[in-house]
């Protein structure tokens, strides 16, 4: 959407233009006829597999959703893809240091810490002010954040709905991948309401592996720019993240055409 004041692009969901604080200038509708049918523009993600798997590599403009249990390695796989494109980490869950320790298990990859500016956090709306060059931003954890403007502690649903609509706004009007890290309730699935993963565009699972010495799996439930459910290996090694090599289909018995015969080619 554009705005009919400035003419710079806007969210879907913002009430008013962000940049000239204009209200009533959003031109909202248009002819179907004159919508782009243009191909969705991707970056690469700088991991073959994970470009598979996301069915091409990053969107820019997308908000992704990696959940999983704790110690499964979401966030050393957080911090992996931030050092091969320009990035920002905010860190709400843990200090600043703690995330530069774990920079020992990526390996060779660790050399291109360098590129990726880190910050600590506390409050979604200190992620606003991103610096010019940053293409990724990481936000771990959405759990920790709190904002004033709703009630309730951190990770209740109220401030977990803000927190995402913040950072889903965040990403559409500044062209960002924006990656959250989520906690899992007891079923393993994404913590808090079910808002959360209706919002964002990519929910990536990450489970342990489940007889040690195997690779655990990062498993994409939901994609709006490319195919779900799929899945691959991911192993935490001494000498960085290992990845299983082609991504698998998983059909998903909960849909009735998962269990059709496929049309002849």
């Amino acid at each position: 959407m554009k705005c009919q004041a400035c003419a710079r692009e806007v969210a879907a969901k913002e009430p008013r233009c962000p940049y000239c604080k204009r209200w009533g200038t959003i031109q909202r509708w248009q002819r179907l006829s004159e919508v782009s049918c243009a191909e969705v523009s991707r970056v690469a993600c700088g991991v073959r597999e994970l470009d598979e798997l996301l069915g091409g590599g990053w969107v820019p403009g997308c908000v992704y959703l990696l959940s999983g249990p704790p110690g499964c390695g979401k966030s050393t796989l957080a911090l992996e893809l931030a050092t091969r494109i320009p990035a920002l980490y905010a860190v709400a869950e843990e200090s600043a240091s703690a995330v530069r320790m774990r920079v020992g298990r990526l390996g060779e990859v660790g050399a291109a810490v360098g590129r990726v500016l880190i910050g600590e956090v506390g409050e979604v709306e200190e992620i606003a002010d991103v610096p010019a060059g940053v293409g990724l931003v990481v936000i771990d954890s959405i759990h920790r954040l709190r904002t004033p403007e709703v009630a309730g502690a951190a990770g209740s649903n109220g401030q977990l709905l803000h927190a995402v609509e913040a950072l889903v706004g965040l990403a559409r009007r500044s062209k960002l991948i924006v990656l959250v890290i989520g906690h899992v309730n007891r079923d393993g699935e994404a913590s808090g309401t079910l808002g959360l993963e209706h919002d964002v565009d990519v929910l990536m699972e990450m489970s342990r592996a489940p007889v040690q010495g195997e690779p655990g799996r990062l498993r994409v439930r939901k994609n709006r720019h490319g195919p779900a459910p799929v899945e691959l290996a991911v192993e935490i090694t001494e000498g960085g993240l290992r990845y299983g090599g082609e991504t698998q289909s998983r059909e998903d018995p909960s849909r009735p055409e998962a269990n059709q015969p496929r049309p002849p080619a």
